[in-house]
């Protein structure tokens, strides 16, 4: 139920302001009234720690930590609401804090935990939500919250995996650019002077790169402000609709990145799906949250496009394979489960065998990124260095003439 803030007058003019609850803003007019106030100001409350939402989020390590402490709790007979309370003292997210004590609000009124969870997208997503809502109904909410914790700590392991092999060589090739930069538009232009003094002609390398450092020098306001509204303009493009489809759709196109991203994508789906299955919800809500979660909306569509058939009355694996987005081998295993009664169990082959095969991509990529960065990088630097060390050549030939 929303929360108003109000100000109101008593019959002798005194001011009193608070937070009510309410389903309407009538209703908070019509209780003030009833109890001798007149509503002078009334508008929603906000938290605080709602207000500042955008400054903190909740991790998948906050996520996995969250789950499996509650897990315990539950385990342990403690009543939910002592549990979410503990957890709320102990949790060291501020914005997490909050949210939690919100859930022990909502759960001590006589709401379930999956349905106060679902008040908060910003902390909960789509799959935890599924998960509790289906532990509650089942008696079992200690295992969803197990199965949770341990899917959030191996997200976490794996996000964090494919990050550090996309970051590691764009800042490796920002820094080398930052490096040239420096060096032709600082360092090698004090050279030329110096040559130039002697009358010594300049080789071909230095003139190319003086060039280059005259442009960035005499242009540097222009290149600037060029850069910025690139950037600014790529970041508005990306929020909307049409520009997230379009960058889902680059990251599985490019040459070896997209294969990491493609095995991620089938890795959360199968990891996913194999845990909804697994905890008991319908197969059909279970796809709807595996594709709100997967990571791309490319691979999404087609797990929709899948779902919508399979609500005709089609087999899962079928409709999967026909949408192109996954590999023959996960949409033959899931069709071996469904065959076999035990379709959760192959999804968490699935994803086992997925995560195995993005781990190996990503130890080769780091192994063949580090020499190739290197080779790249020295070719650069060297270039810059022959260019300022062949004008002293030239140098010392113009003064070997003049003797």
């Amino acid at each position: 139920m929303p929360v108003y803030y109000y100000q109101a007058r008593d019959y002798e003019g005194l001011v009193h302001r608070g937070t009510i609850e309410a389903a309407a803003p009538s209703q908070v007019v019509e209780l003030m009234n009833a109890v001798g106030l007149f509503v002078t100001d009334l508008r929603p409350h906000r938290a605080a720690w709602k207000k500042w939402a955008f400054l903190r989020r909740v991790s998948l390590k906050d996520l996995a930590v969250f789950s499996r402490q509650l897990a315990v709790m539950v385990r342990g007979h403690l009543p939910l609401v002592k549990a979410l309370e503990v957890l709320a003292a102990q949790t060291s997210n501020s914005f997490l804090k909050g949210v939690v004590l919100d859930l022990k609000n909502q759960v001590e009124k006589g709401k379930a935990l999956h349905e106060a969870m679902d008040q908060h997208p910003e902390a909960f997503p789509e799959l935890f939500v599924a998960m509790v809502g289906a532990g509650e109904e089942a008696g079992l909410l200690d295992d969803a919250l197990e199965i949770l914790a341990r899917h959030y700590e191996k997200e976490d392991a794996v996000v964090k995996k494919v990050k550090t092999a996309s970051i590691y060589p764009v800042v490796v090739l920002a820094f080398a650019v930052l490096v040239v930069v420096f060096l032709i538009s600082f360092v090698l232009p004090r050279f030329s002077r110096l040559f130039s003094g002697f009358g010594a002609q300049l080789p071909w390398p230095t003139r190319f790169l003086l060039a280059c450092g005259n442009f960035l020098h005499h242009n540097y306001l222009f290149l600037t402000g060029l850069l910025f509204v690139a950037v600014f303009g790529l970041i508005a493009f990306l929020k909307s609709e049409e520009g997230k489809n379009w960058w889902d759709w680059c990251v599985l196109k490019l040459p070896v990145l997209g294969k990491i991203y493609m095995q991620l994508a089938v890795y959360r789906f199968s990891k996913i799906l194999g845990n909804l299955v697994q905890a008991g919800v319908p197969i059909l809500r279970a796809l709807e949250v595996a594709a709100n979660t997967v990571g791309n909306r490319v691979v999404a569509s087609g797990i929709m496009a899948a779902r919508a058939n399979i609500r005709e009355g089609e087999t899962i694996a079928a409709p999967l394979a026909a949408t192109g987005v996954f590999p023959l081998m996960v949409t033959e295993m899931i069709a071996v489960g469904e065959s076999t009664g035990s379709l959760d169990e192959m999804l968490h082959q699935v994803a086992a065998y997925t995560e195995g095969e993005l781990t190996y991509t990503l130890d080769n990529l780091t192994s063949l990124l580090e020499p190739v960065l290197i080779l790249f990088i020295a070719g650069v630097v060297g270039f810059v260095v022959l260019s300022i060390f062949l004008p002293i050549v030239s140098t010392w030939k113009a003064l070997g003439t003049l003797r």
